[in-house]
């Protein structure tokens, strides 16, 4: 494959080529690129600082410009001193930073076949996923020399690094000052899922996002299974919740250090199993589980609880009863350690293997003969099922000495997977390979961080960016600048 980089030309500032260079605008157009394969077209350039080429197998390279059309199988690549924001046609945009090599080799976004196959060859990108990415979450992938990237609707950058990063270091420093790291802290993912589950966080008009094993979870997230469906998730505390099928289920607050340890979750509608982890060893008394009936509390220990009918939550809508012929009202199993139900001030124990009742509208405690079929465990699940929370959570080291680096911004969920190994990595959640292994860092690494390319969404680009034509040392579009160069 002939690139870019392979011409052995150079477009240098000199004064013999002043004209030359503003005719260009630093970013050169054929008139025939823009006609061939019209028809075929995946998107089109947005941007183009610099030179930018495209190069379909076999054929020459063509200059791109603002309005250039891109086709499946082109190899676009952006010299040292350029870079070039594209868009697809399914909404997708993505930022190619100076001395990127990027093909999409595959994009179908009709109903029904949406997919996509992207691949980075060289240097770094940042990607704004589209409707594929929402349609069909498993549908888009970025395949790099040493791991494959699974999207699942998100903002996120990639970077692949050698002795060019090491290089870029100082010089990020001197461009964008000392730079900080935000935290969105993942509480919980998920370990094991069967049917359609969906989570939806608690900032207003935020979408449903389907989950999938290992997606992660944060506070204010609201879940939700399907008919058929169960979810198993683990928290960052070792805590296990398991979610029937037809339940709603809201992780009000979590936190598993300091003064304001403690983790509250919300029991809207269904059927959840809940094994208590770190936290409610060290501090039992900050761990509740909450319906709109009543609050159980723990002293270490396992719960099954039910909420049905009139213990119900309304605004979260569904049937009457979670699933047919079971009761109305709340009721709580302890299958291991102690539990209590405070109902209006007080306090009502549950002892190991005693199930309790809660009547929806006269509050009223009544422990039961026997427990219902319905809080029995009947998910694919075990309480005691291993989960592997060194994965789930596990950091191993910063991620500066890297090979590949992938962040994920402020929303989303990406899948890195490498030889039988994978990582989910969620909101400001950083991974990729370091000496040979999938890996989740510690932070998000400065060179992509800092990185004045990933600084601003493709989707809210403007071309005027400071940090971008800082660190390229040049204006925009100028001639006679050494930045028109390839």
């Amino acid at each position: 494959m002939q690139l870019t980089s392979e011409l052995g030309m150079s477009l240098r500032r000199t004064s013999a080529l002043p004209a030359l260079l503003l005719a260009l605008s630093c970013a050169v157009s054929t008139n025939g690129a823009r006609a061939q394969g019209a028809d075929a077209a995946v998107g089109e350039v947005v941007f183009a600082q610099g030179i930018s080429t495209a190069q379909q197998a076999g054929a020459a390279p063509r200059f791109l410009t603002k309005g250039d059309a891109l086709r499946q199988g082109d190899v676009i690549s952006t010299s040292p001193k350029g870079y070039a924001v594209i868009g697809l046609r399914d909404g997708a945009k993505m930022t190619l930073r100076p001395n990127t090599v990027f093909a999409v080799e595959k994009f179908a976004h009709d109903a029904g076949e949406e997919s996509a196959l992207m691949r980075l060859f060289k240097g770094g990108l940042r990607t704004v996923t589209g409707l594929i990415g929402k349609r069909n979450p498993g549908g888009v992938q970025l395949a790099t020399p040493t791991a494959t990237i699974g999207i699942r609707g998100t903002d996120f950058n990639a970077r692949l690094c050698g002795a060019d990063c090491r290089q870029e270091a100082g010089q990020l420093a001197q461009v964008t000052g000392a730079g900080s790291a935000g935290s969105v802290p993942t509480v919980a993912r998920v370990a094991s899922v069967t049917g359609r589950v969906t989570a939806i966080a608690a900032t207003p008009g935020s979408p449903a996002r389907t989950l999938t094993e290992g997606a992660p979870l944060f506070a204010g997230d609201t879940v939700r299974t399907d008919g058929g469906a169960y979810a198993q998730l683990g928290f960052r505390d070792e805590s296990r919740v398991t979610l029937h099928a037809q339940t709603v289920f809201r992780i009000e607050s979590f936190q598993d250090a300091g003064a304001g340890e403690g983790m509250l979750l919300r029991l809207l509608r269904g059927g959840m199993r809940a094994v208590t982890g770190l936290i409610g060893k060290r501090n039992p008394a900050s761990v509740k589980y909450v319906t709109a009936v009543a609050t159980i509390g723990i002293r270490g220990s396992g719960a099954a609880i039910h909420c049905a009918g009139r213990c119900a939550d309304p605004s979260v809508g569904g049937p009457p009863n979670a699933m047919p012929g079971e009761g109305d009202g709340m009721f709580v199993n302890n299958f291991e350690g102690q539990l209590y139900a405070e109902i209006n001030g007080r306090q009502f124990p549950i002892e190991l293997n005693q199930t309790a009742f809660v009547d929806p509208v006269t509050r009223a405690f009544n422990l039961l003969a026997q427990m219902p079929d319905f809080l029995r465990n009947t998910t694919p699940f075990q309480d005691n099922r291993p989960i592997d929370f060194k994965n789930l959570f596990g950091a191993k080291g910063s991620g500066d000495d890297a090979d590949l680096i992938v962040s994920v911004n402020e929303e989303g969920h990406v899948v890195i997977q490498s030889d039988g190994q994978r990582i989910d990595l969620g909101p400001m959640e950083s991974g990729g390979i370091k000496s040979g292994e999938v890996a989740r860092f510690e932070g998000i690494p400065r060179i992509v961080r800092d990185d004045p390319y990933f600084s601003v969404s493709p989707v809210l680009f403007t071309g005027t960016d400071s940090k971008m034509t800082r660190f390229l040392g040049v204006g925009v579009g100028k001639p006679g600048q050494d930045q028109c160069e390839f």
